[in-house]
């Protein structure tokens, strides 16, 4: 008899199921997630505290006037120097008032600078004589009316804005105490 081709066939390795574990969870995991990052249940609300800047010191529209002040004070000088060289009926103005607002500029400064409470009088006082001198020189240099309204009326704005500002500021308050 003629012999049967053998057919191997292979073997299947026989798997055993491996059994897998349970999921263990633990109580905890299985509760839902409430995420509550910066808060606690029961705490009171934070409250945040900004640091506000102080007002006291030279700062601000404080500093922008002892500027101006301390630069017109240089200015009355050369006024001053240049009257004095050429004495006339025009220059009488300024031979009597560049002295005094130099010594007002320098007062206002000085006073701001060792926060005396009298320098916002002196600030006052400094402007107001000084529209007083823009008005009288505008008038002896025969300037026409129309110049000598616009004189007075922007100078007058001006020492209007000087005094309501020294005197409700609350930084010229916080500064100016001593």
């Amino acid at each position: 008899m003629p012999e049967e081709p053998k057919t191997s066939t292979p073997i299947q390795p026989t798997e055993t199921p491996v059994a897998t574990p349970a999921p263990t969870q633990t109580p905890y995991e299985q509760q839902p997630v409430q995420q509550q990052y910066f808060a606690q249940p029961n705490a009171a609300p934070v409250q945040y505290v900004i640091a506000a800047q102080s007002l006291k010191g030279n700062r601000g529209w404080l500093l922008f006037f002892t500027i101006i002040s301390a630069l017109a004070a240089l200015g009355y000088v050369g006024i001053t120097i240049a009257a004095f060289s050429n004495i006339s009926t025009d220059s009488i103005a300024e031979i009597i008032f560049a002295p005094v607002l130099f010594l007002g500029a320098v007062a206002s400064v000085v006073l701001t600078s060792l926060e005396k409470k009298i320098a916002k009088y002196t600030f006052i006082g400094f402007y107001a004589l000084a529209y007083v001198y823009q008005i009288i020189s505008v008038a002896i240099k025969g300037a026409d009316a129309a110049s000598l309204i616009s004189s007075i009326m922007i100078g007058g704005l001006w020492v209007l804005f000087v005094s309501l500002y020294f005197l409700t500021s609350k930084r010229v308050k916080e500064t100016l105490i001593n």
